[in-house]
This record gives structure tokens, sequence and C-alpha cells, in this order.
């Protein structure tokens, strides 16, 4: 049973491998872009959920692919009307779901996020959400990028 289910795992990211070699990738992105200038909390969910699924099975393509089309960019201006519109709290199934993602994001491509994170102010806008162990996480690791790019 344990090698049946290593195979069905195998044969599962051989598919998402597939797809994301033909276009679904792209797909996606643009979906997600879309959908983060929105105010439906629920459908980036869905994306987030997405995203976090093919960063596993090919981090670097779906990360490398993500930033050039700027949606950690995206992210941090959806967090930020967020916060802007909404009495925000710790509950919010949106806020951790990006905030994994751009944790994710960081720590595949430090240089590439970290130049979208400040480009958006994100010091900013996570100083305006709950101080939850994510948030503060993804500030140490992009204040650990700053000091190391600074030295």
């Amino acid at each position: 049973q344990n090698e049946q289910q290593n195979g069905d795992e195998n044969n599962i990211q051989s598919i998402l491998n597939t797809l994301l070699f033909t276009g679904f990738l792209t797909t996606i992105t643009k979906h997600t872009n879309q959908v983060l200038k929105t105010e439906h909390d629920e459908h980036v969910i869905v994306s987030m959920q997405m995203i976090e699924i093919l960063l596993h099975c090919n981090g670097d393509k779906t990360c490398r692919k993500l930033l050039d089309e700027c949606v950690a960019e995206h992210m941090i201006a959806f967090l930020s009307a967020f916060s802007e519109r909404t009495c925000v709290s710790s509950e919010h199934d949106v806020v951790p779901a990006l905030l994994r993602c751009l944790t994710t994001f960081h720590r595949l491509s430090p240089t590439a996020s970290l130049a979208q994170l400040q480009q958006c102010q994100y010091d900013r806008v996570l100083a305006s959400l709950p101080a939850t162990a994510m948030t503060r996480a993804l500030l140490a690791a992009v204040d650990e990028s700053e000091d190391s790019d600074h030295e």
C-alpha cells in the first residue's frame, strides 16, 4: 500500500509538471493576477492554494514565472486594500494564504521577491495586519535578506 501511495504521488507530480510545461502556469498566473484585483477573498484563497500546490511540485520554475508576472507585488497590493476595507483579524483565511505564498516566494527567490516587496512598501502593509507568527516570520526573513544585501 505504501508503494502504491508513492506511485500515485509520483503520477500526480508528473501530471502537474506536464501541465506546468504546457501553459497551465501561464493561465494560473493570469487568473491569479486578475483575482488579486478583486475583493473576492474566497477566489484569492483558491488561487493561493493552487499556487502552493504548483510551488510544491516545481518550486523554482513556478516561483520564477509568478515573480516575472509581478504576482508578489499584486499580493501585497491586495493585502493593502484588504486591510483598508476590512477590520482584519487573524481569523481571515485569505491573509495566511497570501503570507504562506509570499514566504515561499522569498525562500525560493529572495532577491526577486525582495525587490517586489520593497517596491510595494511591504513593511507598511504587513504592519497593518495582525502580528501573527507568519507575519513576523516573513518580516524577519525579508529583514535578514535586506541586511545581507547591505553587507
